[in-house]
């Protein structure tokens, strides 16, 4: 993994980057918790431009501590950020419900629930995409099931009638 961070973080070509990365990656390594060390890894997958990462590291640290109103961010935006919006808002939805229940031990509980609601709104707008996209395309199959069926239909129609023509001959070969 840090490799995969190293490499990442080069791609820019700036060594100071690459530098501050690695530093960070092991400092979250050696965080004195599973959670923090998760939480730290997710911020650093998401910062890194690994969405996916960053949402598995989340879920990680979600087994241990469910209602961690920080890694719920983590996988709700790695999930935005994913465009699945199934997992968008199922995150984000936990997240609020996290962060109304933490009232007051997060802080700045309005920027929290401002937060989860803004990634409910996102997720919400990335699950109706899907829906519509999905409907799109079942209706684009119904379609084209209804265009073989004419042409199918049409072509028999077609062979059966020309069959019938060719019937007898009114002037016999002899």
């Amino acid at each position: 993994m840090i490799a995969f961070l190293f490499l990442l973080a080069g791609a820019s070509g700036r060594s100071q980057d690459n530098d501050d990365f690695l530093l960070a990656w092991r400092a979250a390594e050696r965080a004195p918790s599973t959670v923090e060390g998760a939480r730290a890894r997710a911020a650093l997958l998401l910062r890194a431009g690994a969405p996916e990462a960053a949402y598995a590291e989340a879920r990680r640290g979600l087994h241990t501590v469910p209602d961690d109103a920080t890694l719920l961010f983590h996988e709700a935006t790695a999930a935005v950020w994913l465009g699945d919006g199934a997992r968008a808002v199922d995150a984000a939805e936990r997240l609020l419900t996290a962060v109304q229940a933490a009232a007051g031990t997060l802080g700045d509980t309005a920027s929290w629930e401002a937060s989860a609601r803004r990634r409910l709104a996102e997720g919400g707008e990335l699950l109706a995409k899907e829906q519509a996209l999905a409907h799109a395309v079942a209706r684009a199959r119904a379609c084209s099931i209804a265009v073989l069926v004419l042409l199918s239909s049409g072509l028999l129609a077609w062979s059966w009638s020309d069959s019938r023509r060719q019937g007898r001959s009114s002037n016999p070969v002899s």
